[in-house]
C-alpha cells in the first residue's frame, strides 16, 4: 500500500506537469479534412490485448474512416516474448513504443490522434503508465476509452474487497462485454455513467471453435491456470496439481495439456517446481516461447475437447468457442464465483473424476450448460462493429462500412 502510494507521489508530479503540455496539444489541434479517415490508437500493454484487438484490427478494413495505431507498451516488448511474435502473426506493425519516459513524445503525436482505446488502466494503478497517458490524452482533446480486459475485472463487474466501491476509470468511455444493468449496484458511480455495452471482442473464437475444430489422435483436455495470483494459496494450489495429476495419471486415453498465465514474468518456487514435476502432462510454458511448442489460446482451444480452468476469462473463451469447460474452486468462499454458474465447479477430486466423465458420456448437455453460461454472460453481436461505430460517432463522423 505504501509502495504504490510513494509510486503514485513520484508519478504525479511530473504528470501534471506534462497535463499543461498536453492542454497546449488540444488547442493547436489539426483539422481533419472532410475525406481524412480518423485515427484511432490501440494501446498494447500486455500480449494477452492482442487478443482483445485482433477483431477490431480485422474488422477496421470494413471502415474506410478509420485509421488503426498499434503504440506498445515498451515492457510488452522487453519482457513477453509473445508480444512481437504475435504482432507479426497477424500483421500488426509497431507504430511506437510508449513508456514513462517518452510521454512527452506521446503527447506531440496526440496532435495526429483522434481517439485512443486501452485495456488496463484504472484508479488502483493511478501510477502506471496506462492511467497517466489516458489522462493526458483526456487532456489533448483525445477521445479515451478503456474496455473491459477480464472476465474479473475489479473496478467493473466485481468490487475488490480492498479498494471497495471507489475504483474509477480516467477514460471517457468503459466498453463492457455484457449489459450495464448487470454490473454489480455498488458500482462507482463515475464508473457506471461511463459504462457502454458493446459485447465480448473475440468474436473470432465463435468461428475457429465451430469451423476449425482440429481432431487430435487423443481427445485434449486443455488446463488453464494463474496460480501466480495472491488469491491462491499453497493449499489450493497444492490440490490443484495432485488432482490434475491424479487425472492424468488414471486418463492415458486423454491427451493433457497445461498452460500457465500469459501475463507472469516469474513464478514461486513451489510453482515451478509443481510445473516441472508433472507426469504425462504437456506443459505449454509462456515464459519459454520460441524454445519449445508453445500454444497460444485460440490454437489451443481450437483442439481441445474440454477445459478445465482456474477462475479466469479463459472459462469464457472456452464457451465462446463451444467447448465445454469446469472451474476450480476448492469451496473458496469469494462472491466472484457466482459469475461463472451454471458451469461446473471442482470443489474436490471426485468432481475432477466426474466432470470428465461426464465430458466422456453426456457431452451435448455439457455444451447446453456453456450456452447457457454465454447467453448469461455476454451481449450477442458484431462486437468490433459496434466498438468502431462508437469511435466514429464521438468523434463526429458519419459511420462508414
Amino acid at each position: 500500500m505504501a509502495s504504490k502510494l510513494l509510486k503514485y507521489i513520484y508519478r504525479e508530479i511530473p504528470t501534471r506537469i506534462l497535463l499543461y503540455s498536453a492542454r497546449g496539444i488540444k488547442k493547436v489541434r489539426r483539422a481533419r479534412g472532410a475525406n481524412d479517415p480518423l485515427t484511432l490508437v490501440l494501446l498494447i500493454c500486455r500480449s494477452h490485448d492482442i487478443d482483445l484487438y485482433l477483431d477490431i484490427y480485422r474488422y477496421s478494413t470494413k471502415f474506410p474512416g478509420i485509421k488503426i495505431l498499434f503504440w506498445v507498451r515498451r515492457k510488452a516488448l522487453e519482457e513477453f516474448p509473445a508480444t512481437s511474435m504475435l504482432m507479426k502473426k497477424h500483421g500488426m506493425n509497431v507504430d511506437f513504443v510508449v513508456g514513462h519516459r517518452n510521454l512527452k513524445e506521446a503527447i506531440n503525436r496526440f496532435s495526429e490522434v483522434d481517439a485512443l482505446l486501452n485495456t488496463v488502466e484504472y484508479s488502483i494503478a493511478r501510477h502506471k503508465m496506462a492511467y497517466r497517458l489516458v489522462r493526458l490524452a483526456n487532456a489533448a482533446g483525445v477521445v479515451t476509452y478503456t474496455m473491459q480486459q477480464g472476465f474479473e475485472n475489479a473496478g467493473l463487474t466485481y468490487i475488490e474487497p480492498e479498494w471497495g466501491p471507489n475504483v474509477t476509470f480516467a477514460a471517457q468511455k468503459v466498453l463492457t462485454w455484457g449489459s450495464v444493468e448487470n454490473l454489480p449496484g455498488k458500482l462507482a458511480h463515475d464508473t457506471r455513467k461511463k459504462c457502454v455495452a458493446v459485447g465480448y471482442p473475440k468474436g473470432y473464437l465463435q468461428v475457429s471453435g465451430r469451423k476449425n475444430r482440429r481432431e487430435t489422435e487423443k481427445p485434449v483436455i486443455a488446463v488453464f491456470e494463474g496460480l501466480h495470483a495472491k488469491r491462491f494459496d499453497s493449499n489450493y494450489r497444492k490440490h490443484f496439481f495432485q488432482d490434475l495429476q491424479y487425472l492424468a495419471d488414471t486418463n492415458k486415453d486423454y491427451r493433457f495439456i497445461i498452460k500457465p498465465h500469459p501475463g507472469v514474468k516469474k513464478r514461486s518456487t513451489e510453482h515451478e517446481t509443481f510445473l516441472k514435476t508433472l507426469r504425462n502432462v504437456e506443459v505449454a510454458d509462456p515464459l519459454k516461447m520460441g524454445k519449445e511448442k508453445n500454444w497460444i489460446t485460440p490454437e489451443l482451444l481450437e483442439i481441445a475437447h474440454a477445459v478445465i480452468t482456474t477462475p479466469s476469462t479463459i472459462a469464457l473463451d472456452a464457451a465462446m468457442s463451444m467447448t465445454p469447460a469446469a472451474v476450480v474452486r476448492y469451496d473458496q468462499p469469494v462472491q466472484y464465483y457466482d459469475l461463472y454458474t451454471p458451469l461446473p465447479f471442482l470443489d474436490k477430486r471426485n468432481d475432477w473424476i466426474d466432470f470428465l466423465r461426464n465430458i466422456s458420456s453426456n457431452y451435448d448437455e455439457m455444451l447446453k450448460v456453456t450456452e447457457k453460461f454465454l447467453t448469461k454472460i455476454i451481449i450477442p453481436g458484431n462486437t468490433a462493429e459496434r466498438i468502431l461505430t462508437t469511435v466514429m460517432n464521438d468523434c463526429g463522423k458519419l459511420c462508414g462500412g
